[in-house]
């Protein structure tokens, strides 16, 4: 193995140990993908990638035995897959990115991020970084795209020239300022109201339980229609997540099991992550 082990230690927080939890049923991964023009440079990018690994002490991960805590070190020789794009580049990009989602990273010592490269036609390619959920979140992957990407480009970065904060702290210390006294008690009456409405759950007819795979696809949109639908989702005091998350609502209720003979469509709860950096203290 390669890499000088580092001291830096950390604890997994309640979220990180329920999402490292689900990867024993499925692997719970997220990609990102880049549509990066120019001539692909593969010894460039893995360049890129170690400088930014031993800036940053990032690459390989130590997992304990109860799964409560891990220590880091930095990988020296890290991987980028090269993948043939083929005469349909975006055919075999969703081929891959659903591999990719179905394909477990190992444990207990894992390295916690996967590249991989693939033309995307003449003149462009394809750069996409597959990581295992529990380790990052959508913020911290696309933080250390932002080195890599920054040193593979040549761009020049003004935050990059900061150190990433691998472990800034616990829950209770980052929002000590609300835990407690009356933050409790709201947190514990939110919780009783979630949980008493959602005291009952219909589950969806599988063809087998044990069959988790999923599946990634891709759709294009005609020109404009990002803008569009922004200014919609403007006029009516909502984010452009919002107006999908509820799009999305409507159609899945359409496929639900009905409650009754009547055909009353049934009630669908739909949950949806918050970036709640924001609302820490300050640091």
């Amino acid at each position: 193995m390669n890499g000088q082990i580092h001291e830096s230690r950390g604890r997994l927080n309640t979220f990180q140990r329920v999402m490292h939890g689900w990867s024993e049923l499925h692997p719970y991964n997220a990609v990102h993908t880049y549509r990066i023009a120019g001539s692909l440079h593969v010894e460039r990018l893995r360049e890129a990638i170690r400088e930014t690994y031993a800036r940053h002490h990032l690459g390989i991960v130590h997992l304990s035995a109860d799964g409560r805590s891990y220590r880091h070190q930095t990988d020296d020789s890290p991987e980028v897959q090269v993948l043939p794009g083929g005469e349909d580049p975006s055919s075999r990009l969703t081929e891959h990115i659903t591999r990719e989602l179905n394909r477990p990273f190992e444990r207990p010592t894992c390295k916690p991020l996967r590249f991989s490269v693939m033309s995307a036609g003449r003149g462009a390619h394809y750069l996409s970084t597959t990581y295992d959920h529990w380790v990052a979140d959508s913020v911290s992957a696309r933080l250390v795209l932002r080195h890599v990407l920054g040193r593979y480009c040549r761009l020049e970065i003004p935050e990059n020239r900061e150190r990433l904060d691998l472990y800034p702290g616990t829950y209770r210390e980052l929002f000590a300022h609300r835990l407690h006294g009356l933050g409790w008690a709201t947190m514990a009456m939110s919780a009783l109201r979630q949980w008493n409405r959602n005291r009952s759950a219909r589950r969806v007819a599988y063809s087998s339980t044990t069959q988790m795979a999923v599946q990634h696809e891709l759709y294009s949109t005609a020109p404009g229609t990002v803008s569009r639908l922004r200014e919609f989702s403007h006029s009516l005091g909502a984010t452009v997540h919002d107006v999908i998350l509820a799009a999305l609502g409507l159609a899945m209720a359409e496929f639900m099991p009905r409650r009754s003979c009547r055909g009353k469509r049934p009630d669908l709860a739909l949950g949806s992550i918050v970036d709640a950096r924001p609302r820490r203290a300050p640091t």
